[in-house]
């Protein structure tokens, strides 16, 4: 079964929090991303430290889309983060930075999970799907306008069912 997990990429912490509560009965996870205007040219929320009391159902995960993360991964490992991703052209340092995160999580995934982020939408959440996704992080797709007025409900029926 395909998971969709939402994407929340905002400029500040209050509206990070409305984003949350307003998809936090329909998902697991919330995916934040966090971007510091240097590995990409965007620049979006990245205060670790307002994660700190966050009261939420959810599951957090932080994208961090920064220059030289292992420089600022420990500020991030904390509640209520449940998972953090990099990417590998943004470190110098891939194993220190592995190791940090696996000594957080506290365990290691016995298998291999595929997650999908960027421009998720039905067509590619299908041929995600049919190339053996597990996670697929939809940001536009939930929140912008052109949903067509759909409600959140059957954004995510369409997502899920993208493959049949």
């Amino acid at each position: 079964m395909v998971e969709i997990i939402p994407s929340i990429n905002v400029s500040d912490f209050d509206e990070l929090k409305k984003r949350i509560k307003k998809v936090e009965p329909y998902f697991k996870w919330a995916h934040l991303d966090v971007s510091d205007g240097v590995f990409t040219k965007h620049v979006s929320w990245h205060d670790p430290k307002d994660l700190v009391g966050l009261k939420t159902k959810l599951k957090l995960e932080v994208h961090l889309m920064i220059d030289r993360p292992e420089r600022t991964i420990e500020e991030w490992l904390i509640k209520p983060v449940s998972r953090v991703i990099f990417h590998q052209e943004a470190t110098k340092d891939h194993r220190l930075l592995i190791d940090k995160i696996q000594g957080h999580v506290r365990h290691v995934c016995p298998e291999c999970i595929i997650e999908v982020d960027g421009g998720v939408n039905k067509r590619v959440a299908a041929r995600c799907i049919k190339e053996g996704a597990n996670l697929l992080v939809a940001g536009k797709a939930i929140f912008d306008p052109p949903t067509g007025g759909k409600n959140i409900k059957k954004v995510i029926a369409e997502l899920k069912n993208a493959a049949s």
